[in-house]
């Protein structure tokens, strides 16, 4: 769900992962962003934080599912 989450939330912004990772500063790479998006790892809450600030999201956005469904 995390990771769905900041899928949701980096396209929203229209970003890709490489743009991601450089606003980020390079603190992770590309493929660590992807493993998170594909819910294969789970970020450390201090992450969450940093990526919601490089997105323009409150952390807590990531943590709560939305009541609506989107498919993409």
């Amino acid at each position: 769900m995390i990771g769905d989450r900041m899928r949701q939330a980096r396209l929203s912004v229209g970003l890709t992962l490489e743009e991601v990772v450089e606003r980020l500063g390079h603190i992770i790479t590309k493929q660590g962003l992807s493993k998170y998006e594909n819910n294969k790892s789970i970020p450390k809450p201090d992450f969450l934080a940093r990526l919601g600030e490089v997105l323009g999201v409150k952390t807590a956005y990531f943590l709560y599912e939305p009541r609506v469904q989107i498919k993409w």
